[in-house]
């Protein structure tokens, strides 16, 4: 069964930037008494906090069996559950893991893990993640997935969200899905979000910031057909 719980759709036409709307779905924290899908699994940690029970999802969804599965950062918890699932990850070059683009014979991945933002372009500008993007879509096959995480919060000005998208459909990846990954059980109880409480409960603010408590995924595909969509 697919982890995730599916959100309600709220825009029939899209943004007001002709976007589409895609599928949006929260992946909630697993119960502690919850087993890992593969004895080991558990001990290779997280992704950016995905688990490797969510991790398998993607994989499994994404992918068929014996597909190419690579992880920009060679994650070992992502090498596993792609091993697990009959698939066969790939190590990426280490020179590579902080630079926005990739120089290798590979051309034929069925999906690759990225994180975002990453050191080499820690501003996001959209020129730098629009080539990023075309070189991480160069070593897709047709129909592969590009799956990222955007594990920062926007800057005050401008959107990381709005970039990675905007630099993905430029270089001619299809958005497909959005996940909401969350790093913590919700509270059963949220005063702040109560209409009686709401104005009398403190904020709970860090250095001025609300805490992030999600990581946002992007589900980016590929066409199949002709070298452009």
């Amino acid at each position: 069964m697919w982890p995730y719980t599916p959100m309600p759709q709220t825009h029939r036409h899209g943004s007001a930037f002709g976007l589409s709307p895609v599928p949006v779905a929260v992946f909630l924290p697993s119960p502690h008494h919850t087993r890992p899908v593969a004895a080991d699994l558990a001990q290779h940690g997280t992704w950016y906090g995905v688990t490797a029970r969510q991790a398998t999802a993607l994989i499994a969804r994404y992918t068929q069996p014996h597909d190419l599965v690579a992880d920009l950062d060679n994650y070992p918890m992502i090498a596993r559950a792609t091993q697990y699932l009959h698939r066969c990850p790939i190590t990426l070059p280490a020179e590579a893991s902080d630079d926005t683009g990739l120089d290798s014979p590979q051309q034929s991945i069925g999906l690759l893990f990225v994180r975002l933002p990453r050191l080499a372009a820690p501003g996001m500008p959209l020129h730098v993640m629009t080539a990023a993007m075309q070189s991480w879509r160069s070593l897709l096959r047709p129909g592969g997935y590009l799956l990222v995480a955007l594990t920062e919060p926007s800057p005050r000005q401008g959107s990381h969200r709005a970039t990675v998208v905007t630099a993905a459909r430029a270089a001619g990846l299809s958005w497909r899905q959005e996940f909401l990954v969350a790093l913590a059980p919700l509270p059963e109880y949220e005063p702040r979000a109560m209409p009686d409480t709401a104005a009398t409960t403190p904020p709970s603010l860090v250095d001025g910031r609300h805490a992030v408590t999600h990581v946002t995924l992007f589900a980016f595909r590929r066409p199949s057909g002709g070298d452009r969509a």
